[in-house]
């Protein structure tokens, strides 16, 4: 499946498995079925990126029964999040989707609408109706005040829609004359629309201004017509144009800049090195050679790992590089830089202690190769940084060479800080092959953790014994959970730990009063309540027949 928008692919078993690509694609039943399989039918968070996904692809019938699921009308009461409704309005603005716009103005009718906002992302639709119903004065009570009414000339400008533009200047001009068209046409690289406004709307922008040329230059790949269009009219323009032309990576205009100016610029290649644009460093080589090159171009391509760059550097300049490169290639996981730098560069080398930054960053070839043909070597504490950091090559590296004398020091503490980093692949693998296990304290440290960690809680339920229920404090972590929001957690809890009608009752007063966002916690509350009055029936009713 192709979604044309993002240009991402999915296999159909994908798909299958993903809400937003099913909302976005116009899966109305198969998202149903997708969700109901997933959380029996609930959606355990607010998910703005799949309503977003629903306004793009998928019907109304499919954003009304997200919107419903999601409780978006007790979200507004709560304003949980604050501005969640105007942020769909110009989503669905800007997709043309006033089918959508209608629904939200129907089922929302208590709320401070902007629709200066909505207006404002209208002309991406390229739907002149969609703009037309946002400028409606019916709707004058919605437009907020403070409020920069020229952003919906910037839109139509960036999408190059210059009947919109035409349009607005005739029936709502407001914003006019604080509009910045100009640069919004630059920005989305709009050519006519540019000739269009140069020709029709000069008062709108000062020649004297670098703005436009600054602009113009640090667009990626921006068209030397473009350039002289602007520079041709006479609009001023920065000493730093060649620098930006070459941060943008823009030979041609480089090229023209050398023949038709005396710009200069003393850092070119160092920056052509800096963001890997061979063909410029070769061009300012030949080129522009006298506005100085330093070790600095090779210790930067090397830490890039372009290594076509760096071979370029030392046949062709005699500046050389620092130990800098060296260490840059290595800690960035670069072997192949590192081992040609190793075999040409033999003035230089890496610093001291090099190897266990490396290590932390998790290129345990790269340690490899360094111990092998130099003399660095890990420190016997690397262990605990790798662990910290979920390297499980880096792990695996650590106890292939521990040996005997626990060299690199594995103990319970091991899987207890993998566990306390989330890093559940890692202690899988220790419980696979190592023999230390964890602590008591890995379960209690997983349930209080501030984020989910609801699937290792799970695994280590299922895998290891250093701990018991009766370790947990349930007060202590519903409470926890609750201040946290942590509802997956909270469910793990309340299926496993005995509570009371009484205690349920306690803690939703307590999330009422101090945490009435959090209402995807609530609701767990509320259904384990209806849980045990229901059990409480039923055992009453068992009494009464016996």
């Amino acid at each position: 499946m192709n979604n044309i928008r993002n240009y991402q692919s999915y296999k159909w078993n994908e798909a299958l498995d993903s809400p937003h690509v099913l909302a976005g694609n116009g899966y109305f039943d198969l998202l149903k079925k997708c969700i109901n399989r997933k959380s029996n039918g609930i959606i355990e968070s607010f998910d703005m990126r799949l309503l977003n996904c629903a306004i793009r692809g998928g019907s109304v019938e499919m954003f009304s029964y997200l919107f419903d699921l999601q409780q978006l009308e007790r979200r507004i009461e709560i304003k949980s999040p604050q501005y969640f409704p105007n942020e769909l309005l110009a989503n669905a603005s800007q997709c043309g989707r006033l089918d959508i716009v209608q629904f939200l103005l129907d089922r929302i009718t208590e709320y401070l609408w902007d629709f200066n906002y909505a207006l404002a992302q209208a002309p991406f639709s390229g739907d002149l109706s969609v703009l037309k119903f946002f400028s409606d004065p019916k709707y004058a009570r919605f437009y907020q005040p403070r409020t920069n009414y020229g952003e919906v000339f910037n839109s139509a400008a960036r999408s190059g829609n210059i009947a919109m533009i035409e349009w607005l200047v005739e029936n709502r001009s407001q914003g006019l004359e604080k509009s910045n068209m100009l640069l919004a046409a630059i920005s989305g690289k709009q050519l006519e629309t540019i000739e269009y406004l140069l020709r029709n709307h000069h008062s709108l922008f000062d020649k004297k201004s670098p703005e436009y040329l600054r602009v113009v230059t640090h667009e990626h790949n921006s068209s030397i017509e473009t350039f002289k269009l602007f520079y041709d009219q006479g609009f001023a323009c920065s000493d730093t144009v060649f620098r930006n032309a070459t941060i943008s990576g823009n030979l041609p205009l480089l090229k023209w800049l050398h023949s038709n100016t005396t710009y200069k610029c003393t850092d070119s290649m160092y920056l052509a090195s800096d963001y890997n644009y061979f063909d410029i460093l070769k061009w300012l080589n030949e080129n522009r050679s006298g506005e100085g090159c330093s070790y600095n171009e090779m210790d930067v391509a090397a830490t890039n790992g372009n290594l076509e760059i760096v071979r370029f550097l030392h046949q062709n300049r005699s500046e050389g590089c620092s130990y800098n490169a060296f260490d840059g290639a290595a800690e960035n996981g670069h072997l192949h830089v590192v081992q040609w730098l190793y075999a040409n560069r033999t003035n230089e080398g890496f610093s001291v202690g090099t190897i266990d930054q490396v290590a932390m960053k998790g290129h345990h070839q790269v340690v490899e190769w360094l111990e092998l043909n130099t003399t660095q070597r890990c420190s016997r504490d690397i262990l605990e940084y790798v662990v910290e950091e979920g390297h499980l090559g880096m792990l695996i590296y650590c106890h292939e060479r521990n040996g005997d004398n626990n060299h690199y020091r594995f103990s319970e503490d091991t899987m207890d800080v993998a566990i306390s980093r989330g890093h559940l692949h890692m202690a899988k693998w220790l419980h696979a092959n190592r023999t230390e296990g964890c602590t008591p304290a890995a379960f209690l440290n997983a349930i209080r953790s501030d984020t989910d960690r609801t699937d290792i809680i799970e695994w280590i339920f299922e895998n290891r014994t250093e701990y018991s229920l009766e370790l947990v404090d349930l007060d202590d972590s519903v409470q926890f959970v609750l201040c946290r929001n942590n509802h997956r957690i909270l469910t793990w809890l309340l299926e496993r730990v005995s509570y009371t009608a009484e205690n349920l009752r306690d803690y939703i007063n307590i999330m009422d009063s101090y945490y009435p966002t959090f209402i995807e916690s609530i609701d767990v509350l509320n259904h384990y309540l209806q849980k045990c009055e229901l059990s409480k029936q039923i055992k009453i009713h068992e009494i009464t027949l016996d």
